[in-house]
């Protein structure tokens, strides 16, 4: 194994190591396993390969297949290549929502009946990798209103073949908020570990990075 491979693979350990949960939308894409294992450095997600106990990927319903096979259709046109992958992320950000913490809250309906339900508790915030991370920042805010979205900018370091921080955004408070990493790809996860580590910077616990 090529030492490039080896860090691939060190970088997918620590990813997963080092966020509460990590959330991959369908087998029909990339994975650093496969990649890692496929002589062509290339391949398709197994369905039955194994993930740590943090990793999560989405069920394979029927809706997400029929999504994905619009947007790996090369005849797919550029409207509906933007349609179905803006749905597909907000699958993506709904499970991830799932995650975060609840309470019960009863409240009373307009029929006057008591409804026994949940209420989110803390806050959260979206952080995308520039710039296709930005891509998910509007799945998000539909599905979280008024949400506060900060940036990271990583980009690989010529000299080094490193992944490098060249710019951050983030909320003040961002250490006692819940962060929604928003990145819609990942090869090596170079830049993704790189993003949880400015986070573990800033006082974010990494039970608390989605």
């Amino acid at each position: 194994m090529s030492d490039g491979r080896k860090q691939s693979g060190q970088y997918k350990d620590t990813l997963a190591l080092h966020c509460g949960h990590l959330l991959l939308a369908t087998v029909a894409r990339m994975s650093v396993e496969s990649i890692l294992n496929s002589e062509k450095g290339f391949a398709i997600f197994q369905k039955k390969m194994k993930y740590p106990s943090n990793v999560k990927v989405l069920e394979q319903s029927n809706q997400l297949l029929a999504a994905m096979t619009v947007i790996r259709n090369a005849k797919t046109d550029r409207e509906d290549f933007i349609f179905y992958a803006d749905r597909i992320i907000r699958m993506l950000v709904e499970e991830a929502l799932a995650f975060l913490p609840f309470v019960e809250k009863t409240v009373e309906t307009n029929a006057g009946s008591t409804y026994f339900g949940l209420a989110p508790t803390g806050k959260i915030c979206g952080v995308s990798i520039m710039r296709a991370g930005e891509a998910m920042e509007q799945g998000l805010r539909e599905s979280c209103n008024g949400v506060r979205i900060g940036k990271i900018l990583i980009q690989r370091d010529e000299a080094t073949a490193l992944p490098k921080l060249f710019y951050s955004k983030l909320p003040p408070d961002v250490a006692s908020r819940t962060v929604l990493l928003l990145d819609p790809m990942l090869a090596t996860g170079g830049s993704a570990i790189k993003a949880v580590q400015v986070l573990l910077d800033h006082g974010v616990v990494e039970e608390n990075i989605v």
